[in-house]
């Protein structure tokens, strides 16, 4: 039903009036072929066939599955399957086709779609959806604005896109810039002396209070609440984000009561794709340990941890050399040990043996 009131000379109809709806053709999965005629599935092109069915592009409604209700355009010539149902127009109000793409993306699937365990979507129930229609001309007016909107919407998908690389490559400049002395070079003109004014190269470890990883077997103390459990994809962003957290509960004298972090810990995945991202603990979030992925960092009172954490994340610096360091192409990871070996004052000097 037509929930709000249509403009003049604009009249409701339903979509089985104005448009034969028939199911697409059986083909079997094995007959699909890497080349030929593209084959229109549930939702999107699922394979290629030597015919086609369909000279033109046509409006399809998957019909079957998980995506029932989704609304497809389809490429010309083109085989499509029983898995969606084609509405076809008559071919002088071919801009029905277009104008009623939109639309369908637009109303509610539960107009289109019945069952829950099987859903789908029936020629009947297609039949009863009302649509508004507009006159011919400003169906062609009604397309070719949305048309116009979209494209400006792309554009700027684009250039917000072009823009996120951009700051992401003006982001390490600075951070480079940063640990090369430049960002704070004015500062340090305006002072004539001072042992503030000294950099000096140190290895990590030398300053830093704890470094440690979390224990294996935490599998067996996961809850439903209790208290946060830090894992490597909680440091994906390099800042720790708590929005798919997982809790434990353990008890008090527990191994795993070693990695419980602190205020200003850092926080380095030493395992997996996300190996090397690191975060730090800007304030309190309760009761929180880290898995056996992360790596726990606790800088002493000469070694700030949001330094620490920058210089970690920028790739001219930190980060160049714990991707120096991760061994195993399949599954790379870094040996907890070693982050102490890191050296926030160089940008250069190449990781040392532990001695």
């Amino acid at each position: 039903m037509i929930e709000r009131a249509l403009p003049a000379n604009w009249t409701s109809v339903r979509l089985g009036e104005i448009a034969n709806i028939v199911y697409g053709k059986g083909l079997p999965i094995k007959n699909l072929l890497p080349l030929g005629y593209p084959v229109f599935g549930a939702n999107g092109i699922i394979g290629h066939y030597t015919e086609y069915i369909y000279e033109d592009a046509q409006l399809l409604v998957s019909c079957r599955g998980a995506n029932s209700g989704t609304i497809n355009m389809s490429p010309e010539k083109c085989f499509v399957t029983n898995n969606s149902l084609v509405i076809d127009f008559p071919i002088e109000e071919e801009i029905l086709r277009k104008t009623y793409f939109y639309f369908l993306q637009a109303a509610n699937k539960e107009r289109l779609v019945t069952g829950t365990a099987q859903p789908q979507v029936t020629i009947n129930n297609a039949a009863e959806i009302e649509l508004p229609l507009p006159p011919l001309k400003e169906q062609q007016r009604v397309v070719a604005k949305i048309e116009e909107l979209f494209s400006e919407l792309d554009n700027g998908i684009e250039s917000l896109k072009t823009a996120r690389e951009q700051l992401q490559v003006y982001r390490q400049a600075v951070l480079k810039h940063a640990f090369e002395g430049k960002l704070t070079a004015a500062w340090r003109e305006d002072r004539v002396s001072g042992d503030e004014l000294n950099w000096s190269n140190a290895v990590l470890g030398d300053l830093l209070e704890l470094v440690t990883s979390g224990s294996r077997g935490w599998a067996k103390y996961y809850s439903s609440k209790g208290d946060v459990f830090i894992r490597a994809q909680n440091l994906k962003y390099d800042r720790l984000d708590l929005d798919d957290v997982a809790f434990v509960q353990i008890p008090e004298k527990s191994e795993g009561t070693r990695t419980r972090v602190q205020v200003g810990d850092v926080l380095i995945t030493i395992t997996g794709a996300n190996v090397t991202k690191a975060a730090f603990i800007k304030e309190d979030i309760g009761t929180a340990y880290v898995s056996q992925h992360v790596a726990l960092a606790r800088p002493s009172e000469a070694l700030l941890s949001e330094f620490l954490h920058w210089f970690l994340v920028s790739e001219a610096a930190g980060r160049k050399q714990l991707n120096a360091s991760a061994y195993g192409a399949g599954k790379p990871g870094l040996n907890f040990t070693t982050v102490r070996l890191s050296e926030p004052g160089s940008l250069d000097n190449p990781w040392r043996a532990i001695r």
